[in-house]
């Protein structure tokens, strides 16, 4: 299975020009744990999360509305490709600690996020409708009606 059949599409992400402030307040209006760092041409330059701005930027105690969020990203953060298989991906969130990897594709852009909750949700949710299509195919052979309500 490849990852773009499980990840979470159109992520929303933020420029390390934008402020603590605003990023804080998409982390809190959306529920994330994560945010994309983009350039002008959406490739990916880097991820913030909650826990860097939380511990990082509260120690620091600057001006949120005149901070970006640049010194505290992550630069150069770990991805995964559109085409990778998803238990490499899986590999990768396990080897370096991490909970959503950032999907991009051939030139860079950020185009989804993959994280263990939607890679067992989705797969879950495809196993359950191969299941019942195999149910349904088996009843029909004997002649019953299945419904799976």
């Amino acid at each position: 299975m490849k990852v773009w059949e499980l990840m979470t599409e159109d992520p929303i992400c933020c420029r390390s020009s934008d402020t603590v402030r605003q990023v804080a307040r998409v982390i809190r209006d959306h529920e994330l744990v994560l945010i994309p760092v983009v350039n002008d041409s959406g490739q990916i330059v880097g991820v913030v999360t909650d826990r860097d701005l939380c511990c990082n930027f509260l120690v620091e105690g600057s001006d949120p509305d005149r901070e970006t969020v640049q010194p505290y990203m992550t630069s150069k953060p770990i991805t995964c490709r559109l085409d990778d298989e998803v238990v490499d991906c899986e590999r990768l969130m396990w080897k370096h600690g991490i909970r959503r990897v950032p999907v991009v594709n051939e030139d860079g852009n950020c185009v989804g996020i993959d994280s263990p909750l939607d890679l067992l949700d989705k797969s879950e949710a495809m196993a359950s409708r191969e299941f019942i299509r195999a149910l349904r195919s088996t009843m029909a052979k004997h002649g019953k009606d299945f419904d799976a309500r």
